[in-house]
């Protein structure tokens, strides 16, 4: 005794295959772009350590930078200051080296008062 299929059934039986093979195509489909995100994330996250390990390696340069501009302007200053004791020193000298040229002429003038002098002296002798 074999059982006739009721004249419905193959045309369910087909419906309930051709959802399935939908329901595995989509699932194969989903395995696919779960791979294809999981993929992005890796490279995303790749990414992300690359720019952190920059951004970091960045900012110890500019530390470095900010400690050499913070020498360069303390050295400046030093050297701002020197320059303008030195200044002043230049000033105090140019002021001495006037003092000693009014002596010297002084002196000078001096001097050739006593040689007229002397040789007058020498002459009137004779």
């Amino acid at each position: 005794m074999s059982q006739v299929p009721e004249p419905g059934f193959e045309n369910e039986l087909r419906a309930i295959c051709s959802l399935t093979d939908k329901r595995l195509e989509w699932e194969e489909k989903s395995r696919r772009r779960l791979d294809e995100l999981d993929l992005r994330l890796k490279e995303s996250q790749i990414a992300y350590n690359q720019t952190r390990d920059h951004c970091a390696y960045l900012g110890a340069i500019i530390a470095d930078l900010e400690r050499t501009r913070l020498q360069l302007e303390s050295a400046l200053g030093h050297v701002t200051e020197h320059q303008w004791l030195l200044s002043q020193d230049l000033i105090q000298e140019k002021k001495r080296a006037d003092h000693l040229e009014i002596c010297l002429e002084k002196q000078h003038l001096i001097n050739e008062a006593l040689l007229r002098a002397v040789t007058r002296t020498r002459h009137n002798e004779l």
